[in-house]
């Protein structure tokens, strides 16, 4: 089994992913369980200032862009994929960072009520967008989709491996990125999406 082997060389990895089915699922699994990469990432983002929850969304979503990267031949070798999964991580997490801080907040109701008040076509648009990810959503399993909400929810995932029965944390972790990776391959699959290159 691909487990019994605890370390590869970049080239393997690469190798891997690129093989795609079991090959590629393993690999990424013993990438996020078992390299050490998640947890340099975390003191990665806890040193810039990341909370803990910060740290997990940005390490779960540079999983998939990375994955995506090596199949698509984005990765141009230039230093370790270690350091290449770290930069994406660190990308993510001020990514996030930035769009948290473009949220307006008021004491104004009618703000809340209607946050583009003043740009009815870019309410709309966003609404829109919301109904086809909510569409979206809707086409994953049931338990995947309380998974991701829990997850959103800002719970730890000691508390959704206890509310869904998953045994301990590291299932937890291990179930949010498998459900977030089906998500993101949806979308990426969905024409809406895509003509909009979002």
């Amino acid at each position: 089994m691909l487990f019994f082997k605890r370390s590869y060389s970049d080239e393997q990895i690469v190798a891997q992913i690129k093989a795609g089915g079991m090959v590629r699922e393993e690999t990424l699994r013993y990438l996020f369980a078992d390299s050490g990469w998640r947890t340099a990432a975390l003191r990665l983002i806890r040193s810039l200032g990341g909370t803990q929850h910060e740290a997990e969304d940005a390490i779960q979503e540079a999983f998939i862009v990375f994955d995506n990267h090596i199949r698509t031949d984005r990765y141009q070798q230039i230093g370790g994929l270690k350091s290449y999964f770290l930069g994406i991580c660190r990308g993510r997490w001020y990514s996030n960072r930035r769009s948290v801080r473009r949220l307006v907040y008021s004491d104004d109701p009618v703000s809340k009520q209607h946050p583009d008040y003043d740009e009815p076509e870019k309410w709309a648009i966003e609404k829109e967008q919301r109904e086809h990810l909510r569409a979206v959503i809707d086409q994953m399993d049931e338990r995947c989709r309380e998974l991701l909400h829990l997850y959103k929810l800002n719970y730890s995932m000691e508390e959704i491996a206890q509310a869904l029965k998953l045994g301990n944390e590291n299932n937890a972790r291990q179930r949010v990125f498998q459900c977030r990776q089906k998500l993101a391959k949806l979308i990426q699959d969905n024409p809406f999406f895509n003509e909009r290159e979002l």
